[in-house]
């Protein structure tokens, strides 16, 4: 049989604070799912161990991300 888990920004918690948590990526890459999680609020954390990709997500964050936050 298949069933469907998933997430709901609505909780049971007795209206505590909800946390949409952390998105952790460890293949970064060149950054794309760092910048889509900034982009939809989420705090984010990148592991990369190829320098040349490291390089190409620092770059692609400093130009897609640090404008957001100005």
């Amino acid at each position: 049989s298949y069933r469907e888990y998933g997430w709901s920004e609505f909780c049971s918690c007795g209206g505590k604070t909800w946390d949409k948590g952390i998105v952790l990526d460890i293949f970064a890459g060149t950054g794309t799912t760092l910048v889509v999680a900034e982009k939809l609020s989420r705090k984010w954390i990148g592991i990369e161990i190829n320098p040349d990709y490291c390089q190409i997500a620092k770059e692609r964050i400093k130009r897609t991300i640090l404008p957001l936050l100005d």
